[in-house]
């Protein structure tokens, strides 16, 4: 059957169906007035004070002669404006601060801007500060500009577009350390008791990747090709800091190599602060981190966690940093290359079955059941319904493909091509797109049209068989509905074919809806995998029998294997004996890599069985914390035996890892359901250095807690607790409070809940303003309809004054009617208040590990 070929435009109203009008002038790129050249900050910074004050001076060149300029700005009080050495009229309207420039000025002409104004951010500057209702240890304030956040302390065009070189004079107390991007030319006194550290960068950057970081740091330095510096909170040992950093220069050299351009900056910096928003931020030659990622020697399964973040934001310092998105449309291009970055070093670390193993769930994160596959990397207005996807890992999957498509030279040739031809610069998909087409001799507008531009992935169903004559038919069908927006895809299939004799790959090209092949055999057939090298975002359902379930355990493809541990956790009946032993095998073997050892015990944990659990119980005497981890997890899925139930309780009374008691805890949850508060109360009430068991506790408490649970809560629920245990002891309160009976119990149990997170509104972190908020939707009262509304008129950030504005709508429209409890309403409301609870929770996890 021949594929109709239809012209797009065509076929455009009946895919979408709505509105194709393009997005409105200058949303998706602003104009530009001027080109700015420089950017010189001199600051003086009063942590102390939460303030900020001195000048912005921007060195332009006249793009527009005649236009009025208009600088983003928000809350900044401007004392006045001068274009060389003359004072100027200006203006501000909402977040822009608008400047008319002197009729003379001609195009190409370049002219200094000077800003002088004063401000005291809630936002883009983040003030730290210790006190009694504060969990902050020493004063410290940071910056974080993404995506447009900068313009809360210094006026500038706060876009991607724009790129120039910088300086920054930061003047703050002694014994204060300022930290920011690019070389440290000196710091000197400037008064008693202050000190001026100035900065310069001669290569550019764009306005989001302006940073400062101001604290009484600890300060160590690492061998490396350029200077490798950290900042780290006071009272911090090297080795702490080692454990985290300790592998940059490693780090450097391998992505070197693999982008074909040495690390491109004159020093790299990683600062470790407090209440950081993210894991971490890329700011150009100096990443700001969040201090959870400096770990004690004891807790040795976090290393992977916190190098991976370590690589990410070192590998933005080339895409991202050196090569920057010219538009918020095109940030896969920084943040999905950041992630194959990462993808790249763990495999250069822990070896190539934990990077499959990162692809296939990456993959599976993109093609699960939610709507997520759906969504485009880039929107253009004919996608107008498709929302984004996710950059991150829809961009590295996107890499990853074109890697097994192209082929090791050809991709790696392309890539440096790009790096190359564009560092220092804006850059956009086709321009990627034309190195990778150059390097390859390849025409990739097909590709790039179906994986970046337009929506959903393919569905393979993959049938095999033998024929008479003893040679292999493959059958292929995509069975995606193509009916609306999802195209029907072309794709390189790849089939590993392995015989007694050996295996080879086969490569075939669909372009159609079905395809078949015929192979020949050069002995008895044991396996046939799809995509044995994972080069493919797609959902593919292949049957297999139970012998080649086990023999493909054998591929030389990594890729291949996770699949078939995958699909013996998938099985819908009980496993054959061969399976069994084989999975048995890898748990066992502790010369196996870890990958596929984690792999069996999520197997076995899926199988649900006691020879399963009996096996995974054994598991829990390995010293390898993480293989622990996950064995008491899958434990949490089994039979709620006592014998299991005793085993979890002496890894959550014994293991030296909190990580792994936390997940012991978690496990005897699941198992015991109701009968874990007692131990969750335990914990709770424990150690205040065991803050990842206790927020465990305090999340079974949610599940299981009662209202008399909610006086153990409450001390967890004050401001000075770090903000992860606070937030879990907040929604377990919620999650309590919501389960008592309508009417006086349920308000009673509420209003003490809705206070603490009336202070919270208070917060210096807008994570806990946010955090306040959602709870207050579901818990508030008249008194905190009061407290939001003050939010609403004092804060700055307009997607947390929309959040406010819908709390009050909450607030004044609950529903707290007495309900029957026989009629199925009450049951339905609960179950709907659970959702909306899960929602909020997740959207708060979300902002917090954006990274």
């Amino acid at each position: 059957m021949k594929r109709r070929i239809v012209p797009l435009l065509a076929l455009l109203p009946l895919l979408m169906g709505t509105d194709l009008q393009p997005a409105p002038r200058g949303e998706v790129l602003p104009d530009r007035v001027v080109d700015i050249q420089h950017l010189k900050l001199e600051l003086t910074v009063d942590v102390e004070a939460g303030r900020v004050e001195g000048a912005a001076i921007h060195a332009v060149r006249v793009l527009q002669p005649g236009a009025r300029l208009a600088f983003h700005q928000v809350g900044l009080d401007v004392a006045r404006v001068l274009v060389g050495q003359e004072e100027v009229a200006w203006r501000l309207a909402r977040e822009q601060l608008i400047v008319t420039l002197p009729e003379a000025l001609e195009r190409g002409a370049e002219v200094e801007l000077r800003f002088e104004y004063a401000a005291e951010p809630t936002t883009g500057l983040h003030f730290r500060r210790p006190g009694p209702d504060s969990p902050d240890d020493y004063p410290e304030v940071w910056s974080q500009g993404e995506g447009i956040d900068n313009r809360h302390w210094f006026p500038t065009f706060d876009h991607p577009a724009d790129r120039f070189t910088y300086e920054g004079l930061f003047t703050v107390r002694d014994p204060l350390v300022a930290v920011s991007g690019g070389v440290l030319v000196g710091s000197e006194p400037v008064r008693e008791g202050w000190t001026r550290w100035h900065y310069r960068l001669e290569q550019g950057l764009v306005s989001y990747l302006v940073t400062l970081a101001v604290a009484p740091y600890e300060r160590f330095e690492l061998d490396g090709p350029v200077p490798l510096e950290v900042y780290a909170p006071p009272g911090t040992d090297e080795q702490t800091a080692l454990r985290t950093v300790g592998r940059t220069a490693e780090m450097i050299a391998l992505f070197g190599e693999a982008t074909g351009v040495d690390y491109p900056w004159p020093v790299y910096r990683q600062t470790f602060v407090q209440r950081f928003l993210f894991s971490g931020m890329e700011n150009t030659s100096a990443t700001t981190m969040h201090r959870r990622l400096l770990f004690p020697d004891r807790v040795t399964d976090h290393r992977a966690r916190a190098e991976a973040i370590v690589a990410h934001e070192l590998g933005h310092q080339w895409y991202g940093d050196l090569l920057t998105c010219r538009t918020w449309r095109e940030m896969w291009l920084n943040e999905g290359f950041a992630t194959w970055l990462t993808g790249l070093w763990g495999e250069h670390r822990w070896g190539p079955e934990q990077a499959a193993v990162r692809v296939w769930d990456g993959y599976r994160g993109i093609t699960g059941a939610d709507d997520r596959g759906q969504r485009v990397l880039v929107k253009r207005f004919w996608a107008a319904d498709a929302g984004r996807a996710d950059p991150y890992s829809k961009g590295a999957a996107v890499l990853r493909m074109l890697e097994v498509m192209l082929g090791d030279e050809a991709f790696s040739d392309g890539l440096a091509r790009y790096t190359r031809e564009h560092r220092d610069g804006l850059v956009e998909t086709p321009d990627f797109r034309r190195a990778m087409e150059e390097a390859s001799g390849r025409g990739l507008g097909w590709f790039f049209d179906q994986w970046v531009y337009l929506p959903g992935h393919p569905k393979l169903s993959v049938q095999h068989r033998l024929e008479d004559d003893g040679r292999l038919r493959v059958s292929l069908e995509q069975t995606q509905d193509v009916s609306g927006p999802v195209p029907l895809f072309t794709l390189p299939v790849e089939l590993e074919v392995a015989t007694t004799s050996g295996s080879r790959i086969e490569r075939i090209w669909m372009e159609e809806a079905k395809a078949s092949v015929t192979l020949p055999l050069d002995g008895e057939l044991r396996w046939v995998a799809v995509d044995p090298r994972g080069g493919l975002l797609a959902r593919v359902d292949h049957p297999q029998t139970a012998d080649a379930r086990v023999a493909r355990l054998a591929s030389e493809h990594p890729y291949a294997r996770v699949g078939a541990f995958r699909a013996l956790r998938e099985l819908e009946g009980p496993p054959t004996e061969a399976e069994r032993a084989a999975v048995a095998g890898f748990l066992r073997d502790e010369a196996a890599p870890l990958a596929w050892r984690l792999e069996a015990a999520r197997v076995l944990g899926a199988w649900r069985d006691e020879v399963s659990n009996t096996l995974l119980v054994e598991t829990l005497e390995s010293s390898e914390p993480r293989l622990v981890d996950v064995a008491c997890e899958q434990l949490g899925r089994g039979l709620a035996r006592p014998w299991v139930v005793a085993a979890l309780d002496r890894v959550l009374a014994r293991h030296r890892s909190e990580y792994v008691q936390a997940s012991a805890l978690g496990a005897l949850g699941r198992l015991l359901e109701e009968d874990v508060r007692g131990r969750a109360l335990t914990r709770l009430r424990g150690d205040s250095d065991q803050m990842i068991v206790q927020r465990e506790a305090a999340e079974l408490l949610g599940r299981h807690g009662r209202a008399s649970d909610l006086g153990a809560l409450a001390p967890l629920r004050r401001l000075s607790v770090h903000r992860d245990l606070r937030n879990a002891a907040l929604w377990a309160s919620v999650r309590i409070a919501s389960r008592e009976p309508l009417g006086k119990e349920r308000d009673d149990a509420r209003g003490p809940v809705a206070r603490d997170a009336d202070r919270l509104l208070h917060d210096l972190d807008l994570r806990g303003r946010q955090t306040g908020v959602a709870v207050l939707a579901q818990v508030g009262d008249a008194r905190s309809v009061a407290a939001l509304q003050e939010l609403r008129r004092r804060e700055r950030v307009t997607s947390l004054v929309a959040a406010a504005e819908r709390a009050i709508e909450s607030i004044r429209t609950r529903d707290d009617r007495v309900l029957d409890p026989t009629d199925g309403q009450l049951e339905a409301r609960l179950k709907g208040l659970e959702e909306r609870l899960d929602a909020a929770e997740e959207e708060l996890r979300r902002l917090d590990e954006r990274r």
